[in-house]
């Protein structure tokens, strides 16, 4: 019970966010690291979810929030649904708040879910919950770009009509146990990225394009943050248009993809992908295998993942 005098501390976290757009879109722009306006704006277009947004209340007031998504899986060729903790937010001071949400928000997905996804730079907290790694993302920057002959390919601005669905599409078929994103999701992250200040670049013939980049301002040039191709010599074209440009090139891709054939490239780890198995017995019924272990399950990939767009 409060002492006479003090008021009540009511504390809570939910589930969901519904009817708090507002709420959400001005805490956006007042929790650390803040979204400018746009960003805001761009978030909540694009990417809000308020039925898979954990929010955790102090009084009434957001202390935290945690964006979670439910996508489509391809594993070893069938498809299943994948848990995926994506963005978190929180006021200064409120750190364990989002820890807080990102437990219950695993809590809630392991009931329902054969798999829980998270790309962090927090691995000990996600393997205190009984998650295991499955890739690392890099960032580079980029020192030379190798010159292998390639026919040589316009690179252009996107101007939001072309479709690069099929481009993702041709991308996401190199790799395995990674999210398929639907026409509409794969549009509404490329549209998320451009209104929040971000510009995509392809390069390729009008209907036939062979590589994108989401480029991102960076203090000393620029940053590749997201690479999509279909094959190394429209990638290749890319990265030599940009070194061409700028004097620092900084790229952010997957270990696996190896780009280090293309360029020499200094390295830095970035993040980890981090995935939780809520039902190992489940998932050898649904596979038809007898996985014991982590390792076991992702031994039955027939390529690596990706899975840095959701």
């Amino acid at each position: 019970m409060p002492r006479s005098g003090q008021a009540k501390v009511i504390q809570v976290i939910l589930s969901e966010c519904i009817s708090k757009e507002q709420e959400v879109y001005q805490f956006l722009q007042s929790c650390v690291n803040p979204l400018t306006p746009s960003q805001a704006q761009a978030f909540m277009d694009y990417s809000f979810n308020p039925e898979s947004m954990f929010c955790y209340v102090l009084n009434n007031e957001f202390q935290a929030l945690l964006q979670t998504y439910r996508r489509t899986l391809i594993f070893s060729g069938r498809k299943t649904s994948v848990y995926i903790i994506a963005r978190g937010f929180y006021k200064k001071g409120c750190k364990s708040k989002l820890d807080e949400l990102i437990e219950a928000a695993i809590a809630t997905a392991s009931k329902s879910s054969l798999f829980i996804l998270a790309d962090t730079r927090e691995p000990s907290l996600y393997r205190r919950l009984g998650f295991g790694k499955v890739s690392t993302q890099v960032e580079s920057e980029m020192i030379e770009v190798y010159s292998l002959q390639t026919d040589s390919q316009k690179v252009r601005l996107w101007d939001r009509e072309e479709d690069l669905y099929p481009l993702y599409l041709q991308f996401m078929s190199f790799f395995d146990g990674s999210i398929r994103l639907s026409e509409q999701e794969f549009m509404d992250c490329l549209e998320a990225r451009s209104d929040f200040g971000d510009k995509i670049y392809i390069c390729g013939e009008p209907g036939n394009v062979k590589a994108m980049a989401i480029a991102s301002p960076h203090p000393e040039g620029i940053l590749l943050s997201t690479l999509i191709y279909s094959d190394p010599g429209g990638l290749l074209e890319l990265l030599r248009y940009f070194d061409s440009l700028y004097d620092v090139v900084r790229l952010r891709y997957s270990k696996a993809e190896n780009l280090d054939a293309l360029a020499d490239l200094e390295v830095f780890p970035q993040s980890s992908l981090m995935m939780k198995i809520c039902d190992l017995a489940a998932l050898n019924r649904w596979q038809n295998t007898n996985a014991e272990t982590f390792e076991d399950v992702f031994k039955q990939l027939q390529a690596p993942q990706w899975n840095y767009l959701y």
